[in-house]
């Protein structure tokens, strides 16, 4: 048995025994429903885990890391619940972890759906990913449309992919209206989402800063395909309305094997011009080895294997490509128990 090994095995009793001790299971995906959504039904929990998010962070901030994956898949409403009644659930069940208001955006037409979080300091937009039950059929359209649509910024025209841009262009005005106020209230915006949910969140980061003029602090995303073309890149390298370029402020996880994080790689637009579709931000890789998650922060992008378009919705549903908030809580837990930062990791291991 090498260190590593031995110190991730130290790493994973010590968050049992800590989940003991606090009285909290340990992370898991499935939650646990409430029949009244009012904040008071809930129990109050000591601590809030959305207190340690680091507004300010550029990007390097771990434990933000996890509190944004454990949000991208948040937004995922795998219950009987509507949409209202998940949004309900979510706002009631978050108050409990330091989060201020919850307010859900939808539209059943391309399927884009998600969560705005307003924290003590920050607005964090959470982008769902592909529908898990094979019904949302707008999700796999917005996933295998990936035809060129032509956009003008600034008179510079640039090529987007069209079902990720149709997706995130319905739910703008909803999603524009409350991240504008918060951001007038000193807040500052990030943005996250897994899979099309993470594309769904580029492209939204993409118009509130470079069209509605708001700041983007921060853009993470969990094994989400390519958004735009290399005119696209020439304007995203560009900072903006007071903030960095979103290529700055741009952090990609992807986990190695996960072909959804190397979709797609070119389009045509209307005018059967071909478009060659690039990732931005700075990527990095997470290798799963012996069932242990191993982090290269300085990868770069990996080839792209042929997958048949007809595998691609089940692709997008299980296997590795769920599996990156259990890969950062891994990976924060082991930091956290390594500095001796108890208060967090017990906060953390309290969300849902």
């Amino acid at each position: 048995m090498n260190v590593s090994t031995f110190k991730r095995m130290l790493a994973v009793c010590t968050v049992f025994a800590t989940a003991f001790l606090v009285g909290s299971p340990v992370r898991a995906q499935t939650k646990t429903f409430y029949p009244i959504f009012g904040r008071s039904y809930l129990p109050v929990a000591e601590n809030h885990a959305f207190d340690h998010f680091n507004a300010m962070d550029e990007g390097s901030n771990l434990v933000n890391r996890y509190l944004l994956a454990h949000l991208s898949m948040a937004v995922y409403n795998n219950s009987q619940l509507s949409e209202q009644d998940y949004d309900a659930y979510l706002d009631a069940l978050y108050a409990n972890h330091g989060v201020i208001e919850v307010q859900g955006f939808h539209d059943s037409t391309t399927g884009a759906d998600g969560a705005i979080f307003v924290t003590e300091n920050a607005v964090i937009v959470a982008c769902r990913g592909t529908s898990g039950s094979f019904t949302n059929i707008a999700d796999h359209y917005a996933d295998l449309d990936h035809a060129v649509k032509l956009v003008k910024i600034d008179n510079v025209e640039v090529g987007v992919h069209r079902g990720f841009w149709d997706a995130a262009t319905s739910v703008f005005p909803e999603v524009l209206s409350k991240v504008a106020l918060e951001v007038s209230n000193g807040r500052k915006l990030w943005l996250t989402g897994h899979s099309l949910g993470g594309a769904s969140a580029a492209m939204l980061a993409f118009k509130l800063q470079y069209q509605a003029n708001l700041p983007v602090q921060g853009l993470m995303t969990f094994g989400a395909p390519r958004v735009g073309d290399s005119w696209f890149h020439k304007i995203i390298e560009q900072p903006h309305a007071g903030g960095r370029a979103l290529t700055d402020s741009t952090q990609r996880f992807v986990l190695a094997g996960d072909v959804a994080a190397t979709f797609w790689t070119d389009g045509n637009d209307i005018y059967k011009r071909k478009h060659y579709y690039l990732h931005f931000g700075h990527t990095h890789t997470i290798f799963k080895e012996a069932g242990e998650y191993n982090f290269d922060y300085f990868s770069g992008e990996l080839p792209m294997g042929y997958i048949p378009r007809t595998m691609i919705p089940f692709i997008l549903t299980v296997g590795i490509h769920m599996e990156y908030e259990d890969a950062l809580f891994e990976e924060t837990a082991s930091l956290l128990l390594a500095v001796g930062d108890d208060e967090v990791l017990e906060d953390l291991l309290m969300l849902p």
